[in-house]
């Protein structure tokens, strides 16, 4: 039954970053979110299943678990008390990125940990890097006969996600890299073609992440080595960021009347959580709180505004500073238990490819909206560290 989870769990990863449904109202993010629900589902059949032939020897790490649950009960109820209950548990039309679909993504990272096993981590890593090596080479035919951009984007529709997707694979392609033989000039070419797609799609915040796995794969090859080279290194990044970033906002503030820059969206959704700090306006509701803040200059027709552009924001403004504390718990717990893991592996290539996957996603999901497929490699983190061994 292991390999049969191990091939389930490879297409669940496999089908949600490829689906795309052309007769669906969004035939991008939609169907992708519909897929993941479906496969999630049918873990939870094949739990009983095992949970009913056998009794299981299953052990969590409490934190995790106890921050988790909590964090989707204060979730649940920032909901019944904020702006829109029916929105909350639905989410936004564009997305569906609602409890129900956050009950998916919880259950998912239950589900993974109740089956994982160390034999998982070759299928899983093919099915991820086959997966990115077929869009990457989708966008650059697409690039090359100018239909690429938003609206194609491969099978995302859109080239931030399609570009943060890809880049948020990169080590467990260089996971499946280190660990293969015969194989291995051809994964390394089908690498060369993700970083090749990931420079034509132009995306700055994918780029910027792609040049952060870099610099954790020189500190990776160093291990103890010369960890000096680590702080020029970070400062360098730090500093190249912060100039990108302060170009970006500089911009803003030329132009403020620009309705989708970065300073106008942080600004207003900040103003609006110090309305309702505690509790948030509730799950998916990022809409409602922008609404209530008009700057730099009143607007009857404005951006319609769904997303935070920044997970944290996100979850500071849907749930309030309790719903923040609880999420960064959950952060600190994963990010804590990761490098406990890779210390005591001795420097492991796996160990290295989840910690350097929890890195990449905390950064570059503050940067912009992210897809479903993005969201999935969070919860897969969580779910590996919860399980204790």
């Amino acid at each position: 039954m292991a390999l049969s989870i191990a091939g389930l769990i490879s297409l669940g990863f496999f089908l949600t970053s490829l689906v795309w449904w052309p007769w669906a109202y969004i035939p991008f993010e939609i169907p992708k979110v519909f897929i993941f629900g479906f496969f999630v589902k049918v873990l939870a059949i094949c739990c009983i299943v095992s949970l009913l032939k056998k009794k299981s020897n299953w052990k969590v790490n409490k934190s995790i678990s106890i921050f988790v649950i909590l964090f989707f009960v204060w979730s649940l109820t920032s909901s019944i008390f904020g702006s829109d209950i029916v929105k909350s548990l639905l989410g936004n039309y564009f997305r569906k990125d609602g409890l129900l679909t956050l009950i998916d993504l919880i259950a998912f990272f239950f589900f993974l940990s109740f089956f994982w096993k160390e034999n998982y981590k070759k299928y899983i890593s093919f099915s991820i890097f086959f997966s990115s090596l077929i869009l990457s080479v989708v966008a650059i035919v697409e690039i090359v006969t100018n239909k690429f951009g938003l609206g194609s984007a491969a099978t995302f529709g859109n080239p931030v996600f399609l570009a943060g997707y890809l880049a948020l694979t990169l080590p467990f392609s260089y996971y499946l890299f280190r660990v293969s033989k015969k194989t291995k000039p051809l994964i390394f070419l089908g690498l060369m073609i993700v970083f090749s797609s990931l420079i034509l799609i132009k995306v700055t915040a994918a780029i910027l992440t792609v040049l952060l796995f870099l610099l954790l794969l020189i500190i990776f090859q160093m291990k103890n080595k010369f960890k000096y080279i680590f702080f020029v290194l970070m400062f360098i990044l730090g500093s190249f960021i912060f100039i990108q970033w302060l170009n970006d906002f500089k911009n803003d503030y030329i132009h403020l009347s620009r309705s989708e820059g970065r300073v106008r969206i942080f600004r207003n959704l900040g103003v609006a959580t110090t309305l309702r700090p505690l509790m948030g306006y509730g799950w998916a509701n990022v809409d409602y709180a922008f609404e209530k803040i008009e700057w730099p200059l009143s607007t009857t027709d404005d951006i319609y505004l769904d997303k935070a552009h920044s997970e944290i924001l996100e979850v500071l403004v849907t749930t309030g500073i309790v719903g923040l504390v609880i999420y960064l718990a959950i952060i600190f717990s994963v990010f804590k238990i990761s490098i406990k893991k890779f210390i005591q592996s001795k420097y492991g290539i796996w160990e290295f490819t989840i910690l350097s996957v929890l890195i990449l996603y905390l950064f570059h999901s503050q940067t912009n909206i992210i897809s479903i497929a993005e969201q999935m490699f969070f919860w897969f983190v969580v779910g590996i560290n919860l399980k204790k061994y």
